[in-house]
């Protein structure tokens, strides 16, 4: 497949399409203005970086879901992001105002779909995010207490914040009502 001219979609919602992988890349790389996107299989770094930099400016919802696919594929990192997507994101797509890593579903109660941010890429992350972002959502990654308070204290436009599967404790919830109940609809 091979697309000439550009797209002029603004929502692209790929969950749960299975494709070959070129064929979601070419239809990715002829997108230039989309305003939200969903996408459940994971993505080379070319694709995702070019798909970022040329929606970047438009670009206000990312759900980046890859599907959980058990622990042996967890294991070999299949739904990890690593820094240079973490980056590709952040630095690119400066008028995000949701972004979800988390699909909301639980193990036994549908297909969870999550993209997990690991060891020091959250340090960077949570310093790095977008201070309008309004929607977040986070599962199985390594965000902690200390995590959870930079993340609050730096985006106070947060109005829903969805959380599963990560090491906090009380800490967290204070640190979350401190900087955010003025606004906070969905915890």
């Amino acid at each position: 497949m091979r697309l000439e001219s550009e797209s002029q979609l603004t929502n692209l919602d790929l969950s749960g399409c299975t494709a070959l992988s070129h064929v979601f890349q070419e239809l990715l790389k002829s997108c230039h203005y989309l305003q939200k996107l969903t996408f459940t299989q994971p993505l080379n770094f070319d694709t995702l970086s070019t798909l970022t930099s040329k929606n970047g400016k438009t670009l206000q919802v990312l759900n980046c879901w890859w599907e959980f696919q058990g622990s042996e594929a967890r294991a070999r990192g299949a739904h990890n992001l690593d820094l240079p997507y973490i980056q590709s994101i952040l630095e690119n797509c400066t008028e995000l105002k949701e972004l979800n890593f988390w699909n909301g579903v639980f193990p036994g109660n549908g297909i969870t779909y999550e993209c997990g941010i690991y060891h020091r890429n959250v340090d960077y992350f949570v310093n790095n995010i977008s201070l309008n972002i309004e929607k977040f959502s986070v599962g199985a990654s390594d965000f902690h207490d200390e995590h959870i308070k930079i993340l609050v204290s730096r985006c106070t436009k947060i109005k829903e914040l969805r959380l599963a599967g990560l090491r906090i404790t009380n800490d967290s919830v204070t640190h979350i009502l401190d900087h955010l109940s003025p606004i906070l609809e969905q915890l």
